[in-house]
């Protein structure tokens, strides 16, 4: 009967066991042991009056140190199970950088890693790669310029605190997003684009940046309004994101091996220009 029951149980959460792995990745882990352990419960009181308990449970031990032997010696990432490594490039007219995140340029596999670190020419200290982000990468090799996105100040009037400004954004390479970042200390507030209102992010409080973002625009670009509740001078950035790597750097990319893989977002080149708001 423990053995019935716990086929029904298993059944029942076996699935979301072997999926929380999948849509969670190593963070699951935890959560995958806690739900075999509920679908192994109605085995214990079978296992408690067998007179074999101990017997199976030394059997249980010694296979659980074998596994954990076996999961020792085996390589963290495979092809199968490979290591997410994306590659970013930023800039501008001038000219722009390649950054790789520094804990999974470290941690890649085999030679993966070390040839990336030769191919991009990627230093050892973490620094900052865009002007409005805290997240610290690597740098690597110098690269092409970018036709930044197009920021123009259609009108800019005073309210009671503050200013009302009307933006026009656009981007010069056909990017699949647009940002605008707006430092929080000018108080941005009653964001509209293309006439439509923004709510704001949860989490807004704990930012130091406001940033707006507009999936697939149009050609033609897109029309930002806002309130800010300053009139002292502000800086503001407007950036584009694509998909991939410049032509370029395609050697870069190449020197990943088959255990360290672009993941989510994949690589992506950003192009940005800052704009300066001064006194009203």
């Amino acid at each position: 009967w423990g053995a019935a029951a716990a086929l029904f149980t298993a059944m029942l959460w076996f699935p979301f066991a072997y999926l929380s792995y999948e849509a969670l990745g190593l963070p699951a882990l935890p959560g995958v042991s806690l739900l075999m352990a509920i679908a192994l419960l109605p085995l214990l009181p079978a296992l408690a009056g067998a007179r074999m308990s101990l017997a199976v449970a030394g059997g249980a031990l010694a296979i659980m140190i074998a596994l954990a032997a076996v999961s020792a010696v085996q390589p963290a990432f495979t092809e199968d199970v490979p290591r997410s490594l994306n590659l970013l490039y930023a800039g501008g007219e001038e000219g722009g950088r390649l950054f790789a995140d520094a804990g999974a340029l470290d941690a890649a596999s085999g030679d993966g890693g070390a040839n990336l670190m030769r191919a991009g020419d990627f230093g050892r200290e973490p620094v900052e790669s865009l002007p409005w982000s805290d997240r610290r990468r690597l740098a690597g090799r110098a690269g092409p310029p970018l036709d930044p996105p197009e920021l123009t100040v259609l009108s800019e009037t005073p309210t009671a605190n503050g200013r009302h400004l009307r933006l026009h954004v656009r981007s010069r390479r056909a990017a699949r997003v647009l940002f605008l970042v707006v430092p929080m200390s000018a108080e941005p507030r009653a964001v509209r684009v293309e006439q439509e209102p923004l709510e704001p992010p949860a989490r807004l409080g704990e930012s130091a940046w406001r940033t707006i973002q507009v999936v697939a625009p149009p050609e033609a670009g897109v029309r930002i309004e806002m309130e800010l509740g300053s009139r002292e001078p502000v800086t503001i950035f407007v950036a584009d994101a694509s998909d991939g790597l410049p032509p370029e750097l395609a050697d870069v990319a190449a020197a990943r091996d088959a255990v360290a893989v672009p993941a989510h977002a994949g690589d992506r080149t950003f192009g940005w220009r800052e704009a300066r708001l001064e006194t009203w």
